[in-house]
């Protein structure tokens, strides 16, 4: 008879056990034991110490463990718990076993079991033989269906929310809920942080305190069990709602008014609502929607009523919800005309001095005072001398006049529309001893007073306008001195003193005429404040005066000690309008500390800075002036006790008016009274900081130039956009960084497809990815997907890098120990990195590993790593990363040439 094999399913035959084990009988009995000796007794079945058991898997998947100390077939009959339990090994056999299956001895044995419920009783006997050919059995023992982890669990956000729901447990008595901040779940259960717990429903609303990406998990509680964690199996990005707009205003035109606001952070876009009324609806439902999803922060209103009032109402918007809703004024439209002429003008003479009044005019936005010395106007108007501009208020004190001579004074009205006709006042002749118009008049001041008088006290403000000189030199502030222009000091409310000076055409002449003769081709204006007092400059350089400063090839400098500001002539080339420049120092300490602190928040600015120290060695000062986009020379002061006098360290942080950055290198250099400074060319202006950058002037070992697509070579690597822009703030993708590394290796031409379900074979990049895949460069995710748009994080790349470079890296116990790292599965790659000097931190301590990486950022970091030189003399090569672009020469070395 042909033998036939057995198979494992014949096992679970009864019949079959049956026959096999009579066989084994048999054949103990004739093989094994000698003849005539007595069968020994057998072993009473018993399942060993701990034995059986079930246990549940992360997925819920539950199984019954057994180890015994005989060779047998294992029954087991699911129960619910309020069931009675079988008696009896007769129960088993008249009611049906549940399943059962072979065990052997001291072997453990486990068995997967379906459709158990929590609570469910699985009912468990061990007997040597068949149920129906039994002669011994083990006790029949018991066990319990454990607590299964939650499943089914989602998330859905709104702002710094995420509202989770999950599938409800039968018998839990209530369920705890978890996050954490990244894209997976954390590398230990400990990482995991408890929003709240006791929770008797199956849905929670979690309340995190910062925008990011976030993991969610939770776990089931009974009388006397806690369930493993059930994790979410995505992740939800959650995002602070914006804050209110700084401002909101509106230009009235004809039927129409501009509505403008100032930004708000964090937001995508704007809603704007409507009113017609002087004041914002008691109903909010009275509002009426203008238009939404706004990107830009303006809009042009149409189809209004000249001349009734409307107040505008805006709120800002980002995927994690809506600011408090901004109001304006009341705006009124009306046909855009300019001020009506100021009806009264009067003067009161003093000594040395006029003190003019007038009344306001309607629609006017500021005041142009000309003065000329006669008893009526001059027939040519060219002979009016201009001494100030945009005086807001209706009063001013003219100083520094003849006494017995009369004078004449012109006013006009200014708004954006245009100027007024110029109202011109009676005669008035100033009077030695007459009183003068306010109590910080003193008869006898020297009519020639010191160009630096004294500062009026901040504790008696005055609100009017007093006319002080200060002189002009030829050449430098050394310079002889050939001239002197009339500054109005008012000191406001609040203490403050305020200078305006104006640069009339009449006054240009003069001043050109005396450098030129001194063979000089610069007038430097002196702005002194030797008792640190003054707040604010104000210098309005007329559209004519500018225009000859052009003509005669004369620059202008401002010279103060805050900053030294040089204007070439070239850069007035064209003007069509008056040049501005309001001057503010931020004096205060806590003005200081908070620049600096917002130097080491800002992540471009840190990795400029090569994650060191960033130190403030110099006063911030904020420059305000319409003459953009042309080349302007700045000179700031160092402060000498907080200089080390390394100058390779020193650079200035530029806050810009935009809301941008950024961290540029300057020449130290020696000012006129001997002091340091700091020189930079700018072509916007903002809020500068000379700063201390700890890391500046080191470099690391460059990497081997070599062609072998086994070793990373210093060559360019990057390329820009077809627009012709490099997008240095746009989040570099993990497609971007795979086709970047493999440039670098060699590999950039590969062929090849990666095994990818989400990377076509027609994906620009998917040649880049097979080979960054082969190289195990870059890997994908559990789910198959490779995600090739999405941004790459700063732990990502920094793991990328240190694979790139192989064992060129310092050991990771070198590194800075960052706050938020431990446990985190890119912690080694990052303190390899933070060893080598590469990559570095916050402020705070923090890496922020799972922070999105700018293409800029992404540069800075692989130039570091490559010991790729900078090329900031080169021409730009795109039209969004000028000369003065923090990342400038990093990205002209890195960018690949047609």
């Amino acid at each position: 008879m042909k033998e036939m094999p057995l198979k494992w399913s014949d096992f679970r035959k009864p019949s079959s056990v049956l026959a096999i084990l009579m066989t084994w009988m048999l054949l103990f009995s004739a093989v094994v034991l000698p003849p005539n000796q007595v069968e020994a007794e057998p072993l009473q079945p018993q399942f060993d110490e701990g034995y059986p058991n079930l246990t549940i898997t992360q997925d819920n998947t539950i199984f019954l463990n057994v180890r015994s100390n005989v060779n047998g077939v294992v029954h087991y009959i699911k129960s619910s718990p309020h069931s009675d339990p079988p008696t009896e090994i007769l129960d088993f056999a008249t009611s049906g076993s549940y399943g059962n299956f072979l065990v052997f001895s001291g072997v453990e044995k486990s068995e997967q079991l379906n459709g158990l419920s929590y609570g469910d009783v699985v009912y468990v006997i061990l007997a040597p033989e068949l149920m129906s050919e039994y002669s011994s059995y083990s006790e029949i023992s018991s066990v319990t269906s454990p607590l299964p982890a939650p499943q089914y669990i989602n998330a859905s956000d709104k702002g710094l929310y995420a509202k989770v729901t999950w599938g409800d447990i039968p018998g839990t008595v209530s369920y705890s809920v978890y996050y954490y901040m990244g894209d997976e779940p954390p590398a230990t259960t400990s990482m995991w942080i408890e929003a709240a717990n006791s929770i008797t429903e199956s849905e929670y609303t979690v309340k995190v305190e910062q925008s990011g990406t976030y993991m969610f998990a939770v776990r089931a509680s009974s009388e006397s069990e806690l369930s493993d964690y059930g994790v979410i199996s995505y992740e939800t990005e959650l995002t602070a709602p914006p804050e209110i707009v700084t401002s909101l205003i509106g230009t009235p035109g004809d039927e129409q008014i501009n509505v403008q606001w100032g930004g708000s952070a964090l937001a995508t876009s704007y809603d704007l609502y409507m009113y017609q009324g002087d004041s914002a609806p008691s109903d909010p439902d009275d509002w009426v929607f203008v238009d939404g999803k706004i990107p830009d922060a303006h809009l042009l209103v149409t189809d209004l009523t000249n001349g009734l009032p409307y107040v505008f109402g805006l709120d800002a918007r980002n995927r994690g919800g809506v600011s408090e809703r901004k109001v304006s004024e009341p705006i009124i439209p009306r046909i855009p005309q300019p001020p009506t002429s100021v009806a009264a003008f009067t003067g009161t003479p003093g000594d040395g001095q006029i003190e003019l009044e007038w009344e306001q005019s309607e629609l006017a936005n500021y005041y142009n005072l000309y003065m000329y010395q006669g008893s009526s106007a001059p027939s040519d108007s060219e002979e009016w001398n201009f001494i100030l501009a945009e005086i807001k208020g209706t009063s001013h004190v003219v100083e520094e006049l003849t006494n017995g001579l009369p004078y004449v004074f012109g006013l006009e009205a200014v708004n954006q529309h245009g100027t007024s006709d110029r109202t011109v006042s009676e005669a008035l002749t100033p009077q030695s001893g007459t009183p003068g118009p306010g109590p910080d008049t003193d008869p006898d001041t020297d009519p020639d007073p010191e160009p630096e008088p004294e500062t009026p006290s901040p504790n008696k403000p005055d609100d009017r306008a007093h006319t002080v000189k200060v002189d002009v030199a030829s050449g430098s502030a050394g310079g002889a001195v050939v001239s002197s222009l009339s500054i109005s000091r008012s000191t406001g409310a609040d203490g403050k003193i305020r200078d305006q000076l104006s640069l009339g055409s009449g006054k240009a002449l003069e001043i050109i005429a005396q450098v030129k003769e001194k063979g000089a081709n610069a007038a430097t204006i002196l702005l002194p404040d030797a008792n640190d007092a003054i707040s604010e400059w104000e210098l309005l350089i007329g559209r004519s005066s500018a225009a000859l400063l052009v003509d005669e090839e004369v620059d202008l400098v401002i010279e103060n000690r805050n900053v030294t500001i040089t204007i070439p002539s070239a850069s007035l080339k064209g003007r069509t309008s008056d040049i501005y420049f309001r001057l503010v120092p931020l004096k205060s300490e806590d003005e200081r500390t908070d620049t600096a602190t917002r130097a080491k928040m800002n992540a471009a600015v840190v990795e400029q800075a090569g994650g060191e120290a960033i130190t403030v060695v110099g006063r911030p000062m904020t420059i305000e002036t319409n003459l953009q986009q042309q080349p302007v020379t700045l000179v700031l002061p160092l402060d000498d006790a907080a200089w080390n006098g390394d100058s390779d360290r020193l650079g200035v942080y530029i806050e810009h008016s935009d809301g941008t950055q950024e961290l540029v290198a300057g020449e130290v250099v020696t000012r006129e009274d001997g002091t340091y400074g700091l020189r930079i060319v700018v072509d916007r202006f903002s809020t500068f900081t000379v700063v201390d950058v700890a890391a500046w002037g080191a470099a690391p070992t460059p990497a081997d130039d070599s062609e072998d697509d086994e070793t990373l070579a210093t060559r360019p690597y990057i390329n820009g956009y077809p627009d012709g822009t490099f997008g240095p703030a746009r989040q570099i993708s993990r497609a971007e960084a795979a086709a970047m590394i493999a440039r670098l290796y060699g590999g950039g031409e590969a062929s090849g497809h990666a095994a990818f379900g989400d990377v076509a074979a027609a994906h620009w990049a998917a040649a880049a990815i097979a080979w960054a895949d082969d190289k195990q460069l870059m890997l994908g995710y559990p789910d198959g997907s490779f995600r090739p748009n999405r941004a790459i994080t700063r732990a990502e790349l920094a793991s990328l890098l240190v694979r790139a470079a192989g064992h060129a890296l310092p050991h990771a116990e070198d590194g800075e120990p960052f706050t938020d790292m431990d446990g985190h599965w890119a912690a080694a790659n990052v303190a390899q990195l933070s060893a080598a000097g590469i990559i570095g931190g916050y402020v705070d301590g923090s890496f922020r590993p799972d922070e999105a990486v700018t293409r800029a950022e992404a540069v800075a970091m692989v130039n570091r790593l490559l010991g790729l030189a900078g090329d900031a003399e080169s021409a730009p090569l795109y039209a969004d990363v000028p000369a003065r672009h923090w990342a400038f020469a990093a990205i002209q070395a890195a960018s690949i040439r047609p």
